[in-house]
């Protein structure tokens, strides 16, 4: 790929381009700088470390799921069943699509950008349950609110929830009957 201006985003697009088809060993600066047609060295310029452009590129990652869940949560005609279905895949595809990469992140950034993702995602779906008509305080939403933190640390920490659970997964959250 040869690219007429070289900016982080294009280095942050490459980069997950080649973590989704290759896989995240496949990341290294060296493929990187083949991908995009440039030196290694023009690449220290962006990113003077494979650590940097993966905390880059996870923060990114995740800014676009929240972005997903956010889009969803204000999409009015899916009832409340259709929409945790909707954002539990979006959350397990995308923690998918980053192949482990969340494993590769350490640190006290990591953790705090953890927590600031975790309450984000338990706020969208809190918002996805609250169109519904369902008071934010009441016993069924703080009992679902502790659900969606469990599932949100299993996703965010990239486990693998199969794909055939979201429905059993669903369940969990309410009654059979609030969904209807």
């Amino acid at each position: 790929m040869r690219v007429k201006s070289l900016t982080k985003e294009t280095v942050l697009d490459v980069a997950e381009h080649i973590v989704m088809t290759q896989g995240l060993n496949h990341c290294t600066i060296r493929n990187l700088a083949n991908e995009l047609n440039v030196a290694v060295g023009t690449l220290y310029n962006y990113y003077p470390s494979r650590d940097q452009l993966l905390h880059d590129l996870f923060q990114m990652s995740w800014n676009n799921t929240l972005s997903r869940l956010t889009a969803l949560s204000e999409d009015s005609d899916l009832s409340i069943r259709s929409a945790m279905k909707a954002g539990l895949k979006i959350l397990h595809e995308d923690v998918v699509n980053r192949g482990g990469l969340g494993i590769e992140i350490e640190g006290n950034s990591y953790l705090r950008f953890f927590a600031d993702i975790r309450n984000e995602i338990i706020e969208s779906f809190i918002s996805i349950q609250m169109k519904s008509g369902i008071p934010r305080s009441t016993d069924l939403c703080n009992r679902a609110r502790r659900i969606y933190a469990i599932i949100s640390d299993e996703l965010i920490f990239d486990e693998k929830i199969d794909n055939r659970s979201i429905d059993s997964i669903i369940d969990l959250f309410l009654p059979a009957s609030f969904y209807l």
